[in-house]
């Protein structure tokens, strides 16, 4: 109640009001842009106690998670070890954070963290870490993508998981010409889920647009193979 009442005076011009001292749990439940505000009005030990709740594992999942974010918020480049301490957490729900708010915070670094995490037991992690690597400027990225396309982990037996159409997708975003091989064999992926990004890529390649609009990807992919002579 303490803090709505702060905040109602906040907006009023003629209000003043001391700055509340809050728990992090009482922070953590108002709106994100309302915690940033208030958490930046907070003592300097106020970081150390809200990076305690996020690794305190008596709490609650999405309490923990919202307080690394707001702990890479207010700490900015020096929540750069706690938030690699996170990357390397047994639960799967702080290493998913840890990648997030390092996104947010510095390329190089979450490309670094990325590389890593995309082989992660989790898949979400995994998912999380394709984001990354796609955004990434680093020569290496596309190549990691493409490995990471026909990897083990991202089959269930000898089905495809969604994992391989989002790495297809983020390659066919912006293909590279020397690929163009690697795209034309993804027409005959045993995955139908892959064929949209090989079709979209092909013709950004290309230049050319094979059937119309309206004709089903399995039409387009015969096209293609017709067109590359499969």
């Amino acid at each position: 109640m303490k803090i709505l009442i702060f905040l109602g005076l906040m907006v009023t011009s003629s209000a003043f009001a001391a700055v509340p001292q809050v728990t992090v749990e009482e922070l953590l439940t108002l709106p994100e842009a309302n915690r940033k505000i208030i958490a930046g009005m907070q003592p300097k030990n106020f970081y150390s106690k809200v990076v305690d709740v996020a690794f305190d594992v008596q709490k609650p999942m999405s309490l923990r998670w919202k307080a690394l974010m707001l702990a890479s918020d207010l700490g900015k480049k020096s929540a750069y070890q706690d938030l690699l301490k996170a990357s390397r957490s047994k639960e799967w729900f702080m290493r998913n954070a840890a990648l997030v708010a390092l996104k947010d915070q510095d390329d190089e670094l979450s490309f670094q963290v990325a590389k890593k995490l995309i082989q992660d037991r989790a898949l979400v992690v995994r998912s999380a870490a394709v984001e990354v690597v796609a955004q990434s400027s680093d020569a290496g990225a596309r190549t990691l993508l493409w490995e990471e396309l026909n990897k083990k982990y991202n089959f269930k037996n000898t089905s495809s998981l969604w994992i391989r159409s989002q790495i297809a997708e983020a390659l066919a975003n912006r293909p590279d010409t020397l690929e163009k091989n690697k795209f034309m064999a993804l027409l005959s992926d045993k995955d139908s889920k892959v064929h949209p990004a090989a079709v979209v890529a092909l013709e950004k390649m290309t230049g050319k647009v094979l059937g119309s609009k309206s004709d089903p990807t399995s039409k387009k992919v015969a096209l293609w193979k017709k067109e590359m002579s499969f």
